[in-house]
């Protein structure tokens, strides 16, 4: 399904659900993500953080905000600001640590996300590997 039809599905969901409500946020997200596979950072940003300011407002959606985080953290990630990467992978791995433990398969991304890349970027090797070592 294109961008396009995602738009416009998008656009739908707004019309019955309303600007702030959790399935907007999430199709907000989806279409981040979309974007994001094409490489079309400044849409998945922009896409990504609408989603991220529905959700902030709604306390009881706080785990959904785990996706948002790490998508955010990619695309920065991706346009090579690692450090703004860290800052969305840390607020990830803190909701994931609180509300479903170490042993979630998210900690590993979230530490895949930040804990070993910037390091390696940063040339601190024995770091990452000691993190690396943490997920594996």
């Amino acid at each position: 399904m294109s961008s396009k039809y995602w738009e416009e599905c998008l656009n739908l969901r707004i019309d019955n659900l309303g600007e702030n409500h959790i399935k907007t946020a999430i199709m907000y997200n989806n279409l981040s993500v979309i974007y994001i596979e094409i490489k079309n950072y400044d849409k998945a940003l922009k896409y990504a953080k609408k989603a991220l300011d529905i959700l902030e407002k709604i306390p009881e959606e706080e785990n959904e905000l785990i996706a948002i985080y790490l998508a955010i953290a990619t695309i920065y990630d991706d346009i090579k600001n690692y450090e703004e990467a860290l800052i969305y992978s840390k607020k990830a791995l803190k909701i994931i640590k609180k509300n479903l433990g170490e042993n979630s398969p998210y900690t590993a991304s979230a530490y895949n996300s930040f804990r070993i890349n910037l390091p390696i970027i940063k040339k601190e090797y024995q770091k990452a590997l000691k993190y690396f070592k943490k997920i594996s």
